[in-house]
């Protein structure tokens, strides 16, 4: 589980980069955020990484703002951020989950009913980050376990994707092992 400092800082990065629209680090944040949720068994920071990668998505796609505007929702994100931060500055875990969670809930309400897509955004963010992981040498199972997708999707877009030849070299077993070893002693 990620410390509330941890929590606090993930979110300040992401406010920033969600201000400053920027596409990178928003990625960025999402891809660091998924390898600390994978090592420290944290659905609490798992939560900051779909959400950096769904603002990633969203605020680049012209057809998700059709109704509301991007300066408006782009603020209403951050709002929740920012009410995110306090929560974790007055000790109040609880607050923090469930405006993480609003954050999410508001981002699934926000997207455009498009036929071109097979899957929901959301969807489609939990699986491409469970590709991440399994392309950095976690099992099927544990990296569908941490992001809450299907094994079956997982394995269609690693394939599809051939993620694993973009993320280059896997760790081996015996590296994996030594870096579990040391975790634990």
């Amino acid at each position: 589980m990620a410390t509330t400092q941890q929590l606090a800082n993930a979110l300040k990065a992401l406010r920033k980069a969600l201000k400053d629209r920027d596409i990178a680090a928003l990625r960025r944040i999402s891809h660091y955020t998924i390898g600390m949720a994978a090592i420290d068994n944290g659905e609490d920071i798992f939560y900051v990484s779909l959400a950096a990668y769904m603002l990633a998505k969203l605020i680049t796609k012209s057809h998700y703002f059709r109704h509301q505007g991007r300066n408006e929702f782009i603020a209403k994100m951050i709002d929740i951020i920012d009410k995110a931060l306090e929560g974790l500055e007055n000790s109040r875990p609880d607050i923090y989950g469930r405006r993480i969670r609003r954050m999410i809930m508001d981002m699934r309400e926000h997207e455009i009913e498009d036929p071109r897509y097979v899957h929901d955004l959301e969807t489609k963010s939990r699986t491409k980050l469970a590709t991440l992981l399994y392309a950095q040498g976690f099992s099927l199972s544990r990296a569908a376990e941490i992001t809450g997708t299907h094994k079956r999707d997982l394995l269609q877009f690693a394939g599809r994707t051939l993620m694993a030849d973009r993320v280059g070299r896997t760790k081996p077993m015996a590296e994996r092992l030594s870096h579990v070893r040391t975790l634990f002693s």
